[in-house]
């Protein structure tokens, strides 16, 4: 049954495999800052070392920034293995998605890659290698399209991934 279809009826469709990534530097550098911003403000309000409008401006400031650190920490990478391929995901941006059909795949195997180098960093970047889809390390899945491209997709459990591919799809050569 296509994804179509069973989106259409509403069945749900358990992954192969499975994993959800985050940035624990950037976590930790989001919160820190944000709570040494907010100790600052507050120990300055209380010692009335604030002027009303700086004082109401920097507390805006403040939320704003909780905000917006709140939305940055939330986000991940989700890859999945389906019936009908592999599919990346940045999460909240789920427009931010890439299908890969089992039958746009030529050649798929794990490797170690250096992201600075080959990709010039860490998201969804494109880079003399191709695209990357990696959130953090240096351990990926190759997957080399029909078409002459290539996709690496980062992940910390390269054969389970594996092990997952050959399940869904059976086994490419390469993998």
């Amino acid at each position: 049954m296509g994804r179509e279809l069973r989106e259409q009826i509403g069945e749900v469709v358990m992954p192969f495999f499975e994993e959800r990534q985050r940035c624990p530097l950037l976590i930790g550098a989001i919160v820190s800052g944000i709570v040494l911003f907010g100790v600052v403000l507050a120990v300055l309000t209380v010692q009335g070392k604030l002027e009303p409008p700086l004082k109401q401006t920097l507390w805006s400031i403040w939320a704003i920034m909780a905000l917006l650190d709140g939305f940055l920490a939330s986000i991940a990478m989700r890859t999945q293995i389906l019936p009908e391929g592999i599919v990346v995901c940045c999460l909240p941006l789920r427009f931010l998605k890439r299908r890969i059909a089992w039958d746009e795949i030529e050649r798929i195997y794990a490797r170690t890659y250096r992201p600075l180098h080959e990709y010039g960093g860490w998201g969804i970047r494109r880079g003399k290698s191709g695209t990357a889809y990696n959130m953090r390390g240096n351990q990926g899945i190759q997957i080399e399209l029909r078409n002459g491209r290539k996709i690496l997709i980062g992940t910390q459990q390269p054969e389970a991934f594996l092990d997952a591919v050959r399940a869904a799809a059976g086994k490419f050569p390469g993998s």
